[in-house]
């Protein structure tokens, strides 16, 4: 009945305003080329209702496991709101594919009205609010977020779960880092973002990248970090923790010659 009312509505008016009630609401800005591209996955049974914010309205079905794309078909240049409504809870996976800086929302409600969300994209937009809001029961997390400057909260949130990727660069997210990276089974791009790594963990960072350059981490973070690789029998990454990073310290100096021998390893000595 709901999703029923979601698509008559429009039938009612000849425009649809968004509302309180849905959680994913985005303020588009169209350049007059290039258009949004909004990429997620559902359950094949759910349908998903897209509102352009320029007086069209979709409805998508979701692919289980395939990505399922929706463009828009803006005319004239200006900033449109577009919105989710339908089955929209259903959402596994959510990513824009579009200009830098063409989408703006807030994401306090999607943990709580999204329970099955566990990858997000939005890099080099303006997502905003406290990341604690992305929580939900979901084990796993596939977190590309980076140059959203609006968004902002302790990393150490995420403590517990499986991070397949985790980027946060240009961000407001702070807190230690040691605290999640021990499920870390991906992708960590936490260049330039301010957090620290004040623990010595087992961390096995094999396969991966890891690029944490630009973090200002002191000698002790920094030997912390080294320690904490080599702890997890790390090999086959590139590791990057150079940058505004201090100098690593005699402490690390096995781990250094464990990682070196296995990895791409950049440190400043």
């Amino acid at each position: 009945m709901a999703l029923l009312k979601n698509i008559l509505r429009p039938v009612l008016g000849s425009s649809y305003q968004a509302t309180s009630g849905v959680p994913i609401q985005l303020e588009i800005e169209f350049d007059g080329t290039n258009q949004l591209s909004l990429i997620f996955r559902a359950p094949a049974a759910s349908s998903i209702v897209i509102f352009d914010g320029d007086g069209t309205w979709t409805v998508v079905a979701g692919n289980d496991d395939t990505n399922v794309t929706h463009s828009s078909t803006y005319v004239a240049a200006g900033t449109y709101s577009l919105y989710i409504d339908g089955d929209y809870a259903d959402i596994t996976f959510l990513t824009i594919q579009s200009p830098e800086n063409i989408a703006t929302g807030r994401i306090d409600r999607w943990g709580s009205e999204l329970p099955t969300l566990n990858v997000l994209g939005f890099v080099n937009q303006h997502l905003e609010g406290d990341i604690a809001n992305l929580l939900n029961d979901e084990e796993e997390i596939n977190f590309g977020v980076n140059n959203n400057a609006g968004l902002y909260g302790d990393i150490a949130l995420f403590a517990g779960k499986t991070i397949i990727g985790f980027a946060i660069p240009g961000t407001g997210i702070t807190g230690d880092f040691s605290k999640v990276c021990t499920s870390y089974s991906g992708f960590a791009l936490i260049v330039g973002a301010k957090v620290t790594f004040d623990t010595i963990v087992t961390w096995d960072g094999s396969g991966g990248n890891i690029f944490a350059w630009n973090c200002d981490w002191t000698s002790t973070m920094v030997d912390n970090c080294l320690i904490s690789l080599a702890n997890g029998t790390t090999v086959g990454t590139t590791i990057k923790i150079a940058g505004t990073n201090a100098a690593r310290t005699s402490a690390s100096d096995a781990a250094y010659a464990q990682l070196n021998a296995a990895n791409t390893l950049e440190v400043n000595e």
